[in-house]
């Protein structure tokens, strides 16, 4: 038994439209499974508690960079890295979690002129510590992390204290301020020296 050109019209018509609804049908659920994917995949955003700061070298080709975020507990947590002038991060250099009432910066003359070294401070509520690192995140001679400036300088026993850090005077050498303890007045200025960790008192004029 034959079929009639409407007939087979609406046959190729029935079929067409199949077609189409199981390709339509099937491009749905795609869809759908994808934007869940999706969704599941989507990274949370970053919280807004980090703050970031960053310190060029003098030449522009390095930089320190310093992120501080709020814990749960209230304290923050310092973490500070060796990049280089595009910001890829290569190298941890430090990390410590101190309370509020503490702080930690970098100071803007904190590389040394040949990239090798850098210092950073932490504010204490009376008293304030200055910290030695290499750049390229190497342990000192005896494998510590850091110089502790203000510490070495303390052990020496002499009637001052360190009143101000200010920079590189050259490669190795740190030009700091002293105070007199007993009369609170200044003090003698001093090289300290990261190669072999001497303090040179300079002339006071």
């Amino acid at each position: 038994m034959g079929f009639g050109k409407s007939e087979v019209k609406i046959i190729i018509g029935s079929i067409v439209f199949l077609i189409l609804a199981a390709v339509s049908y099937k491009l749905y659920f795609a869809g759908q499974t994808s934007t869940s994917q999706n969704q599941i995949l989507r990274p949370y955003p970053t919280s807004n508690k980090t703050q970031e700061l960053s310190v060029h070298s003098g030449d522009g080709t390095a930089q320190l960079i310093m992120r501080k975020a709020s814990q749960k507990d209230n304290s923050i947590l310092y973490s500070f890295f060796a990049a280089n002038a595009s910001g890829k991060i290569e190298r941890t250099l430090f990390t410590k979690n101190i309370p509020t009432s503490d702080t930690m910066i970098i100071p803007a003359n904190t590389w040394s002129p040949d990239n090798k070294y850098v210092f950073l401070r932490e504010n204490n509520s009376n008293s304030f510590s200055v910290f030695v690192f290499k750049a390229s995140g190497e342990a000192f001679a005896d494998q510590e992390q850091y110089l502790d400036l203000t510490a070495l300088f303390a052990k020496r026993n002499l009637p001052y204290t360190v009143a101000d850090v200010t920079g590189w005077d050259s490669e190795t050498l740190l030009h700091m301020h002293t105070t007199a303890k007993e009369k609170n007045s200044r003090g003698p200025s001093y090289w300290f020296d990261v190669t072999d960790r001497a303090f040179l008192q300079l002339a006071t004029l």
